[in-house]
């Protein structure tokens, strides 16, 4: 007995549609800058679509017929896809660009260059000369820093051409 091959039916609710990027962009409502996603949303906030039988997130597919790319950029590639705006719901095209996975994983402040040479000096000096448990939080706290952003400048992980 042969082993076939069934094609698989998708039921009637779940066809893919055939997404452009005017038809997602008339599925939103404008709030300031903002177009927001109308449809459905996942459990943390950003709107989602079912894209080529795949549920996706609606910035990334915007990204993606944006730029005319063959697939988002995925986990490995390097690359990410990220927004101007806090705004999850947000699918506006001009907010939304592909960056480098780098830059957003050494979190915003490193990418905007938030701190200035004196700080980042002052910030390293206070911690290679009152090294106490602790100092980390309390220096995230006086420089409105997250503990992991300011224990990277701690370390010379980030910022690497100052002192």
């Amino acid at each position: 007995m042969a082993w076939e091959y069934k094609e698989m039916k998708l039921k009637p609710g779940r066809q893919p549609a055939n997404w452009t990027l005017e038809k997602i962009l008339e599925n939103t409502e404008k709030s300031g800058d903002c177009m927001l996603w109308k449809g459905g949303t996942h459990s943390q906030g950003y709107g989602m679509i079912r894209y080529q039988t795949v549920m996706r997130t609606v910035h990334s597919v915007v990204a993606q017929l944006k730029y005319n790319l063959k697939e988002a950029p995925g986990k490995y590639s390097g690359k990410r896809v990220t927004r101007t705006c806090d705004n999850l719901r947000c699918c506006n095209p001009d907010h939304i660009y592909i960056i480098d996975a780098w830059k957003l994983q050494r979190g915003s402040a490193a990418y905007r260059c938030r701190f200035t040479r004196e700080q980042i000096a002052d910030i390293r000096h206070r911690y290679d000369n009152n090294h106490y448990w602790g100092i980390v939080r309390d220096l995230s706290k006086e420089y409105d820093a997250s503990e992991g952003h300011m224990s990277a400048i701690c370390r010379r992980h980030i910022y690497k051409k100052y002192p």
